[in-house]
């Protein structure tokens, strides 16, 4: 009632968008790394460990500060380089 034309519009799209169900699943390949690489990557536990490591990452990228000690320099950019390589 005190919705403009582009947000009724809006509303309605997100409403039938909501009715829709998912696409079909990928199919899970046939040769055995890729069947590994697969089971691996669509596990909830390999989103939790993706989750964590993006935290710790941003846990360290705070920790930088000025006039900080050339070893702890050093850690940090090891550390960086691990959550690069990850």
């Amino acid at each position: 009632m005190f919705m403009t034309e582009d947000q009724k519009k809006y509303y309605n799209a997100m409403k039938k968008m909501g009715t829709k169900k998912p696409t079909k699943a990928l199919p899970r390949p046939r040769f055995a790394l890729g069947r590994f690489l697969f089971d691996v990557t669509t596990s909830q536990k390999f989103d939790v460990f993706i989750m964590i490591c993006i935290f710790l990452n941003m846990l360290c990228m705070c920790l930088e500060h000025y006039n900080q000690s050339e070893h702890f320099d050093r850690v940090l950019g090891y550390i960086n380089h691990f959550f690069v390589a990850v």
